[in-house]
């Protein structure tokens, strides 16, 4: 069967006031000290590992893990490889450290210019080196060992069957444009016993428009969900492509390839958003959503893959 290539993360265009935008916001976060960012990641990550281990029994120590969409920071590839083998796959072309010209010029012709310029602007301000020693020294590490990341479709994952003990992925599945074929490939490279960790941003959310300014900390000049409500749409922009798949879409694609998976819903705001909506709904808005759609931000799924206990296969990572 023919499989097709999907295009990159970044590859959606977009007017050049918008990638303006997005490149001013890249660039403020890129000056700011990475420690509070690092601090909120590794307690993600801990929180992760915690629930997976109550939840499944699987521990993440000494196993052979694959990340699909690590980004160009490799926040969870960093967290993970201190005591296990990871292996990231990206439709972007990623470069681990260092200004290499040749991986540089190949980033400009696959991921484009602003993905490019944005890699090359938070190294030149020494960002991505101050963020890896920032972990380093939060892990209680001298260094971080060499990264790997490959440039692959998840939807066509060249690794055999059963190659992996753990398949992570963040806020990557709302990018996808067939979700469900790479939810298929996550079974199909996952060891019995595995495990598969995949947390998805819902396009429902307050900041679902994926608008660089929400993310740079902006996300309070917005009024609430503005992507969902015809008058005020024009006043964000997502700066990748959206799948913009709902809540319960999600999780009927997700029961169905991955029997058993337990799913978590991230909420985000408090009570004020909740008054918010109830004002909103008030108003004859937002009634097409649930409130559980609206008030959460990620979609967790844990899934432990049925079958014989793991054999230790540490050192043969693909």
């Amino acid at each position: 069967m023919t499989r097709t290539t999907f295009k990159s993360y970044a590859s959606i265009e977009g007017r050049l006031v918008d990638r303006a935008n997005e490149l001013i916001s890249g660039f403020r976060k890129a000056l700011r000290d990475p420690g509070p960012a690092v601090d909120i990641t590794i307690q993600r990550l801990q929180a992760a590992e915690r629930d997976t281990e109550e939840l499944t029994g699987f521990r993440f120590e000494d196993k052979n893990i694959l990340e699909i969409g690590p980004g160009q920071l490799f926040r969870q590839m960093i967290y993970f490889t201190c005591r296990n083998k990871v292996i990231g796959i990206d439709l972007d072309i990623l470069v681990s450290s260092g200004l290499h010209l040749a991986a540089y010029w190949q980033m400009l012709r696959h991921n484009g210019p602003l993905r490019t310029a944005k890699t090359i602007g938070r190294k030149v301000v020494g960002f991505d080196i101050r963020h890896r020693r920032e972990f380093a020294r939060r892990l209680g590490v001298t260094r971080i060992s060499p990264l790997k990341a490959l440039q692959m479709d998840a939807a066509n994952i060249s690794f055999d069957e059963e190659a992996f003990d753990a398949v992570l992925s963040f806020s990557v599945f709302e990018h996808l444009p067939d979700p469900e074929r790479v939810v298929d490939e996550v079974v199909r490279v996952l060891r019995p016993g595995g495990v598969a960790y995949l947390a998805v941003h819902l396009y429902t959310s307050h900041s679902g428009s994926h608008d660089p300014r929400i993310f740079a900390g902006m996300g309070k000049r917005f009024p609430p969900w503005p992507h969902l409500r015809p008058a005020h749409t024009h006043l964000v922009t997502a700066n990748a492509f959206l799948n913009k798949l709902r809540l319960h879409e999600w999780e009927d694609l997700f029961g169905r390839k991955m029997t058993g998976a337990h799913f978590q819903h991230h909420k985000h705001g408090g009570e004020e958003e909740r008054r918010i909506l109830t004002e909103l709904r008030n108003q004859g808005e937002l009634l097409g959503f649930s409130d559980e759609e609206l008030l959460t931000c990620d979609l967790i799924v844990i899934w432990k893959k049925p079958g014989r206990n793991l054999d230790a296969q540490y050192n043969q990572l693909p």
